[in-house]
């Protein structure tokens, strides 16, 4: 019976050990870039071959000694139906590839971002501010 109950305590422990290292693993990967809303502007948007290209000046912050290739996606949500994704990858100028991006160590920098989704039904931005969020990826 003790074996029992000890067992069962330890797969409980375990179990708590493995969520916590998850937490704290995820939450200091997305902590390596930092978006800066207040520091960045929207520029522009328009509508080409039937999709919307939003274009954004992006401020971001590397908080740590490594320097950092990544890609990123905008929370679009609110400009749902003007673009048929919510998130929307940020993408070369001239073509529909995913733009890499690259900040060195320990440095802050505005990118000049071309967020680009499928045209939805409707014709309105619904304001003229940057992202709510963006989603970072890092890439080596």
């Amino acid at each position: 019976m003790k074996k029992v109950i000890g067992s069962v305590l330890g797969a409980i422990l375990l179990c708590i050990l493995i969520y916590v290292f998850n937490y704290y693993n995820g939450k200091e990967q997305n902590d390596l870039l930092v978006y800066d809303k207040k520091q960045s502007f929207h520029g522009d948007f328009s509508v080409k071959d039937g999709y919307v290209v939003i274009k954004d000046s992006i401020y971001i912050k590397n908080k740590t000694a490594k320097d950092i290739f990544f890609f990123m996606e905008a929370d679009m949500s609110k400009d749902y139906g003007l673009v048929t994704d919510k998130m929307v990858p940020a993408c070369e100028e001239e073509n529909l590839n995913r733009k890499k991006y690259f900040i060195k160590a320990n440095s802050e920098n505005t990118f000049a971002a071309f967020f680009k989704s499928k045209r939805g039904a409707n014709n309105k931005k619904a304001d003229r501010l940057p992202p709510e969020n963006i989603e970072f990826e890092i890439v080596n």
